[in-house]
């Protein structure tokens, strides 16, 4: 049954790449993207595609539930495979008006719960930029 998660065998901090600030090989991060998605025309995709695109430019992974879902599914059933996807990531980034979905706060919860570090996705290009994602992500977000 297909997940929509990696099937090379990596994990995520296995990955490499360089950071060009600093010329030298460190792991990619994998991030999850959380957000509202019920209720908003086409799901939310566009909000979704743009935050993965801006996140994946600069040197993340990303795992995006608007391509692992089913709109025809149940919610249960989607969420299932989205919290799946989700345990798999280092990091959560939250999309603006995640903490009105139902579905990305009990993710945004899980993820707080299991030491998975979470916080908005531009957050995240901050954290990157001063060098800071490895720290974040050893203290869960803390």
């Amino acid at each position: 049954m297909p997940t929509g998660l990696p099937t090379d065998g990596t994990k995520c901090l296995s990955s490499m790449h360089t950071n060009p600030k600093e010329g030298k090989s460190m792991p990619k991060t994998r991030l999850y993207l959380a957000g509202p998605m019920t209720g908003y025309p086409d799901w939310n995709y566009p909000a979704f595609m743009e935050v993965e695109d801006r996140l994946t430019k600069i040197g993340f992974l990303v795992t995006n539930p608007a391509r692992l879902g089913d709109p025809s599914q149940p919610w249960r059933i989607n969420m299932r495979l989205s919290i799946r996807a989700m345990l798999e990531c280092d990091g959560v980034a939250l999309l603006s008006g995640w903490s009105t979905s139902p579905g990305a706060r009990l993710e945004y919860q899980v993820a707080r719960d299991l030491g998975i570090a979470a916080t908005d996705w531009d957050v995240w290009i901050i954290l990157y930029e001063n060098h800071y994602v490895e720290h974040f992500l050893a203290t869960g977000g803390d």
